[in-house]
């Protein structure tokens, strides 16, 4: 974490913190390897690493929360693994796991609810290797898989997801 400032042409780092992972402290970051950081407010970020899960980091404190797998919780994330973040219109959390699916996760419980690849469903995603999210302009979901593009189109009220999903056969490369 760094603060950077100009100084005429150049410019200057005025103050310097680095942050180590450390598995025996329940208030550090759990893993060095970072693929995504967006903000959740003005004072906290989601850090979504590699093999640690996901953290939640307080710039107030320097505090950092993990989320991670728990074998016997189908309600935790189902892999440590996470390449993707990305909030959407509804303030809502979506991560994107190395083969263990997308996941959406609900503010008032803490539970993440997964949506998979089901042999068969052509209106599951196309496969559980999610490698980035994005929406467009009408605030709809992208799911870019290791199998093509899909198109979150409705959750219904039991939670089950329907996705579009386009591939080769669809004109993508």
């Amino acid at each position: 974490r760094c603060k950077i400032e100009r100084s005429g042409q150049s410019l200057k780092i005025t103050e310097f913190k680095k942050y180590i992972a450390d598995n025996s402290g329940d208030k550090a970051l759990s893993s060095n390897i970072i693929f995504s950081i967006i903000p959740k407010n003005k004072n906290q970020l989601w850090i979504g690493t590699r093999l640690g899960g996901l953290n939640l980091f307080d710039k107030k404190t320097g505090d950092f929360h993990s989320f991670k797998n728990a074998s016997s919780d189908p309600k935790s994330l189902s892999n440590n693994d996470i390449l993707c973040l990305k909030t959407d219109a509804k303030n809502q959390l979506w991560i994107g796991t190395r083969l263990g699916g997308l996941k959406l996760f609900d503010k008032k419980s803490g539970d993440f609810n997964s949506y998979k690849n089901i042999s068969n469903d052509p209106q599951s995603l196309s496969n559980n290797d999610i490698l980035c999210l994005k929406t467009d302009n009408e605030n709809r979901l992208w799911i870019g898989t290791s199998l093509g593009l899909n198109l979150l189109e409705n959750i219904s009220q039991d939670g089950k997801a329907v996705f579009k999903n386009f591939t080769v056969k669809d004109g993508l490369p």
